[in-house]
């Protein structure tokens, strides 16, 4: 007895913030301090992500 069955395998490449732009966090929230109301902080650059998944 035997079956027939079809393999794919489907492959998947994202990529967050491509432009590489950056972006910072929000302003400090203290104003009596010297470095009240600035951004000194930024998030991740660019991040790469890779998926492989087969299905039969």
């Amino acid at each position: 007895m035997g079956f027939n069955s079809i393999a794919a395998c489907i492959h998947r490449w994202e990529t967050f913030n491509f432009s590489n732009r950056t972006n910072f966090n929000l302003p400090l929230t203290q104003v009596d301090v010297l470095a009240g109301g600035t951004m000194s902080t930024a998030r991740g650059a660019r991040v790469h992500q890779l998926g492989l998944r087969l299905e039969f």
